[in-house]
């Protein structure tokens, strides 16, 4: 069906009819309706961008202050010597300092609010401020830490030697040694008759970590069945494995089996120690290669808290806060 139109003329605009519904369009007016809509419409347009123009000066006064546009974040493992861009150091390092670490305490970790705590982790965060940077520090697995040293997303882990770093040898560098480990083989009160040598837990079950080489002959009798190896996720399960009686003895590093009979409440006679290994492991911060210029003035900041009296006051002062201050084993 067609609606009919129809339309009549007069003086004031046009009256047009369509199935019976009527609208009057005055015809001196439109115009004057367009040409107030286009002023509106440029007068938005022109407010819009005074107030971009505002918004991208303010940026520019809040870089000047801290503030870091998307093109500024720093992307892991650029350096100026990859093309880091403004936000890199005249050295070679952005400002900007990764720290990974594992969880290893007493010597390097997060608490359960995320703060950086340990030995190795305070001297690391001393060493990083020493050189002018701002760490950051978060927590990886040793296989995901790895990972981060060989893709260059790691500055620093504040706790290693070379040998637990043979993975990854070729792309990190080494410190002066902060510090000795010290391994020895615990054992349940009495359960060894013989302390003293690396026989001394022959037949018996030993508690491991995952992946772990161990010196002193023991790899050899693990190989040949002359002791049970049982690896074990953890110093703290393996000293609660001891104490219920699931393991006979266990490869643990001294320091942290004290930290950990001090969280378990373990009393002071559970355990003995039978086997102390013939080397101290030396620890070292590791940097990725991309600063071994660096070396040098990290070794000189190492040695100067040395002499100072600064790495010692560091030891002490997180073994305090640790809750390390008597040791049960």
């Amino acid at each position: 069906m067609v609606s009919k139109i129809t339309e009549r003329r007069g003086g004031g605009g046009t009256r047009r009819r369509n199935g019976g519904c009527a609208s009057r369009i005055p015809g001196g007016r439109a115009s004057q309706v367009r040409l107030l809509l286009a002023a509106c419409l440029f007068c938005l347009a022109l407010v819009t961008s005074l107030s971009g123009v505002a918004r991208s000066d303010e940026g520019h006064r809040a870089g000047d202050t801290g503030f870091k546009t998307p093109h500024a974040e720093r992307q892991p493992g650029l350096t100026a010597e990859s093309g880091g861009g403004a936000g890199s150091m005249p050295d070679g390092m952005s400002g900007e300092f990764r720290i990974v670490t594992s969880a290893m305490p007493p010597f390097s970790s997060l608490d359960v609010l995320g703060t950086p705590q340990g030995m190795c982790m305070e001297v690391a965060l001393h060493v990083a401020r020493e050189l002018g940077r701002h760490p950051t520090v978060v927590e990886r697995s040793k296989p995901r830490f790895l990972l981060e040293f060989e893709r260059g997303s790691a500055d620093m882990l504040p706790c290693s030697s070379a040998e637990w770093m043979s993975p990854v040898r070729d792309h990190v560098v080494f410190s002066k040694p902060i510090l000795e480990m010290e391994n020895v083989v615990l054992a349940r009160k009495g359960a060894v008759r013989r302390p003293g040598g690396p026989d001394c837990v022959a037949g018996c079950r030993v508690g491991t970590l995952p992946g772990y080489v161990y010196a002193d002959g023991f790899d050899d009798a693990f190989a040949h069945g002359n002791m049970q190896r049982e690896d074990t996720p953890g110093t703290d399960l393996m000293l609660r494995k001891l104490s219920a009686g699931r393991l006979d003895a266990a490869i643990v590093n001294i320091l942290e089996a004290r930290y950990w009979g001090e969280r378990l409440n373990l009393p002071r006679d559970a355990f003995e120690v039978v086997y102390t290994f013939k080397r101290k492991v030396p620890v070292s911060l590791v940097l990725h290669r991309r600063y071994a210029h660096l070396l040098p003035r990290v070794d000189a900041i190492i040695d100067r808290m040395r002499r100072d009296g600064t790495l010692h006051r560091v030891i002490v002062g997180q073994k305090g806060r640790l809750g390390m201050a008597s040791d049960r084993l």
